[in-house]
């Protein structure tokens, strides 16, 4: 899932790079046979806070889904809980 640009890092990992000014970004891919529509996040800068949906400290994003037109909302809005372990995170770098 790699490009010249793009390089797939953690979940764990991301906060580093956003702290660093890296332009990071959470995607999310619709299985086969799933009606969902695939879905994208940007990570903005903000001290990541916990989800009791995640069970963790979880970092803030854009989001950029249907009816989901947020400047800041908990990466766990953006993504359910049910889809946590199949969220993708990238890193672009120049």
């Amino acid at each position: 899932m790699e490009s010249p640009n793009w390089q797939e890092t953690q979940f764990h990992e991301i906060y580093d790079y956003v702290c660093k000014g890296y332009f990071t970004v959470a995607g999310w891919i619709n299985p086969k046979g799933s009606t969902e529509s695939e879905h994208v996040a940007f990570f903005v800068p903000v001290v990541p806070e916990y989800s009791t949906n995640w069970g963790t400290n979880v970092l803030w994003t854009m989001d950029t889904g249907h009816n989901r037109r947020e400047s800041k909302q908990k990466l766990s809005q953006s993504f359910s809980s049910k889809k946590k372990d199949s969220v993708y995170y990238f890193i672009y770098k120049k």
